[in-house]
């Protein structure tokens, strides 16, 4: 199972390059993408350096942004965090284990056939 994590962001530059590279220091690997809602700051420039897909969608809303993301990735897991979080050292890797061993207690399969995972942080203490 591939993970994917998708970052709505909107006029994030002060906080996404550490939420950025959090996630990238992962153990097990992701692919990567931001969701630009138009921002008039360096977000998606930022984005760009550490991303595997920007897209910059200023109409969209939120619920947009992260179903566009869900959509495009090609993970078999998606999971969906904001630009302001900073991913805990082995996040990823619980997460996988977590979904492969414990998937019952937070998933969401969806009519694209790909699980859907938000609000992780609530979840991890559960299975760690």
């Amino acid at each position: 199972m591939n993970i994917s994590v998708v970052i709505p962001a909107l006029n994030e530059e002060v906080i996404i390059e550490e939420c950025l590279k959090s996630i990238r220091r992962q153990t097990h690997p992701v692919e990567l993408i931001v969701i630009d809602n138009g921002s008039i700051d360096q977000t998606p420039e930022i984005a760009e350096k550490y991303c595997d897909m920007v897209l910059i969608r200023p109409e969209y809303s939120l619920a947009q942004m992260r179903d566009l993301g869900a959509i495009e990735a090609s993970g078999d897991i998606i999971v969906t965090t904001d630009a302001d979080c900073i991913a805990p050292e082995n996040w990823s890797r619980n997460l996988y284990f977590g979904l492969t061993y414990h998937n019952d207690l937070f998933t969401n399969t969806t009519s694209i056939n790909k699980t859907v995972v938000s609000n992780v942080e609530n979840y991890l203490d559960i299975i760690i």
